[in-house]
């Protein structure tokens, strides 16, 4: 690969990520929708709770026992949501997602695909503030076939 490819392909890298709002959204919005759906189990829940408690006032210790039991489940479901959304996996699973699709939405613009993907999870890992072309003067070592190639089998 030449000099010149490889800047054309850092270059619509850097541009995918710039532009890439569509993308970020995509990817961001199931864990907006889980941590939704976690928080309106709380909601749920203590709202049960609350009318158990009326319930027990009301001498109908039956279903407030009954009322209470739901309310703690509902309350573990919204616990269990929050520990997946905010675990390691999901992290790394919104990262697998963006790459594949900034992979998709760049492939017709190279044949190389090695590279391609290479550059693209670099830059996820890259901070937001250092670009490829940074990287790239500061160690252009890590710019080589060879180096693609051992960062996709990671």
């Amino acid at each position: 690969m030449t000099k010149e490819e490889l800047q054309k392909i850092i270059e619509n890298v850097e541009h995918s990520f710039e532009k890439g709002f569509v993308i970020k959204m995509r990817v961001l919005l199931l864990r907006f929708y889980f941590s939704g759906i976690a928080i309106l189990t709380f909601i749920l829940a203590y709202y049960l709770s609350q009318v158990a408690v009326s319930a027990a006032v009301a001498n109908m210790l039956e279903l407030s026992v009954a009322l209470d039991g739901e309310a703690t489940a509902i309350a573990t479901f919204g616990l269990a949501l929050f520990g997946l959304v905010l675990g390691k996996d999901w992290g790394e699973r919104e990262r697998q997602k963006a790459e594949r699709l900034h992979f998709k939405k760049l492939k017709g613009t190279t044949v190389n695909a090695i590279a391609l993907t290479a550059l693209i999870r670099m830059r996820i890992t890259l901070p937001k503030s250092i670009s490829l072309k940074d990287a790239q003067h500061t160690s252009p070592e890590l710019f080589t076939e060879k180096e693609y190639v051992r960062r996709l089998l990671e």
